[in-house]
């Protein structure tokens, strides 16, 4: 284990960018699994090596100063994963300006445009590491999907919203025979337009069902008919909850095989599968094993009955913080920098806990934080 000393600006992997002593001469090696790593004042270091295999690195040091602060960076073109041990942490130091860590597309800091999703940036922290974020202004600007989330079902039955709705009566016919009455159901449009009184992502539940018709309640009971005081347009699609316990596959509404940040690749494919059950607690942790355009297969069986809608959301960013605490530890801590802010359009994401076992804080303090991406696995999100 040693100490190496960012001294001139350029990548991580350059020997060139390295020196063995404080403010030395470059051309060091660059720093192996154990090295404390220091990123001196107006020096710009660009993550560019993959540490995963790594235990960790001891503490990095990104130094703050009045006017030229260091920066650790990552940028399109190039992907990087930083692993810090367990005990260490990722921190600043004081100065008018604070250390830097950006992640963008182009590596220039005030830069909003986000990295490539093709481009990934990991901050792997183990079990008790964290980002010190005391010092430190930080700007994580990965790649959103255009779906952050895809609704799921059992069946479907679509009608059409002008002609298949009677609002004198309030019927719906389906066209074929419906739920049964008391089944719990949404409704849907594509490209049309909802008969009046039907709202999207609400629970309603099948009533008076009667041949190919019947009518949607507010509640399981005929005294909250829902209302309907107008017909609407297009095809409509109302539809049921999946219910299959000894499957992982799903079926979906939304179509993401073309959305990039959907993906299987291992390490960036979690994804939570949310149930919008309002009598009970309902997640799962999972991965995606296949992506298709009407369904989507999970890592693991779909562990209860879910509600019609309830949600895959996709929990990976291209760019992401990991921990892997089992404590109470604070992913990033601003409890000493209580007016600091920073930008996550990213992932954090604790990874040890499953089932209905969470560890930590994704982000512990700070005022005025924009965050964009997601917190995932952790006892509190922030």
């Amino acid at each position: 284990m040693a100490n190496k000393y960012a001294v001139a600006s350029g990548l991580w992997s350059a020997t060139s960018t390295w020196s063995d002593t404080d403010g030395g001469a470059a051309g060091a090696t660059v720093p192996a699994d154990g090295d404390a790593v220091f990123i001196l004042i107006n020096v710009l270091v660009q993550m560019d090596v993959d540490q995963s295999a790594f235990i960790g690195l001891n503490t990095v040091t990104i130094r703050g100063h009045a006017t030229t602060p260091a920066m650790l960076y990552w940028k399109d073109a190039a992907s990087g994963w930083l692993k810090i041990r367990t005990a260490f942490k990722l921190v600043g130091t004081t100065g008018a300006a604070k250390g830097r860590l950006l992640a963008n597309s182009n590596g220039t800091w005030g830069g909003t445009t986000p990295m490539a999703n093709a481009d990934k940036a990991t901050i792997d922290l183990q079990t008790t590491a964290y980002i010190d974020a005391q010092y430190l202004d930080i700007a994580l600007y990965g790649t959103n999907p255009t779906k952050t989330s895809v609704r799921t079902y059992k069946d479907k039955y679509d009608f059409d919203g002008a002609t298949a709705v009677d609002p004198t009566t309030n019927i719906i016919d389906l066209g074929v025979a419906p739920p049964a009455a008391g089944t719990a159901v949404m409704v849907t449009t594509a490209a049309g337009t909802l008969p009046t009184g039907l709202v999207e992502d609400y629970i309603y539940y099948v009533r008076t069902v009667s041949g190919n018709t019947c009518k949607l309640a507010t509640r399981n009971a005929d005294a909250q008919i829902v209302d309907i005081t107008a017909d609407g347009s297009g095809t409509c699609t109302l539809f049921t909850g999946h219910t299959d316990t000894a499957t992982g596959t799903v079926n979906v509404l939304d179509d993401v095989t073309a959305d990039a940040p959907w993906t299987t690749t291992d390490l960036w494919d979690r994804v939570v599968l949310a149930s919008w059950n309002t009598s009970s607690y309902d997640q799962q942790r999972l991965q995606l094993t296949t992506i298709n355009a009407g369904s989507l297969v999970l890592s693991a069986n779909v562990d209860s009955v879910q509600s019609p809608g309830a949600r895959v959301v996709l929990v990976s960013r291209n760019v992401q913080i990991l921990s892997t605490a089992v404590t109470g530890v604070n992913v990033v801590d601003y409890q000493n920098a209580a007016t600091a802010a920073g930008v996550f359009r990213c992932a954090i994401i604790n990874t040890a806990g499953t089932g209905t076992t969470f560890y930590g804080t994704g982000i512990y303090y700070g005022t005025g934080h924009t965050v964009s991406g997601t917190v995932s696995g952790c006892s509190s999100g922030i």
